[in-house]
């Protein structure tokens, strides 16, 4: 029933807002449990990359409805930035593995946990985009930014990593490997000032770069599309029918 669930394709639409990237680095090692095998890490210097969401979704609800009858809600997601390019017809890497999003609203989050295979986690979450508190159990994560500062500086190989994410993976108990793409008509990013950083999501992990995404981004969610299949072995076996 689950499988089938996960099958079903209901758009959904929405305003994003308050949308802020922060780029991270990590430790390899710490991502081992979290990340599969089959999910090749991307590296930077030796270290992992991830690019930790924080958005706002207003007036989020099926294509059919009307906005008022939508709800709101905040997510955080961590996305670790994968080597997907042999997925991909042109060879390039422009994939993400959804490892948590921190949700705040519980239908939300039960939906979810029903119609994909995205690990998500129910959480008290504070922001206005540039503050930050989340509260989860014992886990938080705290940051401020600083926008009136001009000129924040930024790795350019984090900056181009950021601009050409277009791809979102999730792999099921079942060994179903699932693709989404993520819309990129439009999200101009700007890098602004870290003030403040204090969490105990990671041990390893170093800010290098945040990014505002600057304008508003209308949105419409699809399902996520089996793409593949893992093999006892470990080893990806792609579906003949997958437009990559």
């Amino acid at each position: 029933m689950s499988e089938w669930l996960k099958g079903i394709t209901l758009p959904l639409v929405g305003d994003l807002n308050d949308i802020y990237l922060v780029h991270l680095t990590i430790d390899p090692r710490e991502l081992s449990d979290v990340v599969p095998k089959c999910m090749p890490l991307r590296l930077v210097d030796g270290r992992a990359v991830m690019s930790l969401v924080n958005v706002r979704a207003d007036h989020f609800r099926p294509s059919i409805a009307p906005a008022f009858a939508g709800i709101t809600y905040r997510a955080i997601m961590l996305r670790v930035v994968i080597e997907d390019g042999p997925w991909n017809d042109d060879g390039q890497p422009r994939g993400i593995f959804i490892t948590n999003v921190y949700l705040n609203k519980s239908l939300v989050n039960r939906g979810f946990k029903t119609f994909t295979d995205q690990r998500t986690t129910l959480a008290t979450i504070d922001s206005d985009g540039t503050r930050l508190a989340m509260r989860s159990g014992d886990k938080f994560l705290d940051y401020e930014l600083d926008e009136s500062r001009p000129d924040a500086a930024c790795d350019p190989r984090q900056q181009e990593i950021a601009e050409v994410l277009d791809r979102a993976y999730t792999v099921g108990e079942s060994g179903t490997v699932r693709r989404i793409s993520i819309a990129r008509d439009k999200w101009p990013l700007k890098p602004v000032h870290l003030v403040a950083w204090k969490t105990n999501l990671f041990e390893t992990a170093r800010v290098e770069c945040v990014f505002k995404v600057t304008e508003t981004i209308p949105y419409k969610w699809t399902r996520f599309e089996p793409i593949a299949s893992i093999q006892a072995e470990g080893t990806v076996v792609m579906h003949t029918a997958v437009t990559r």
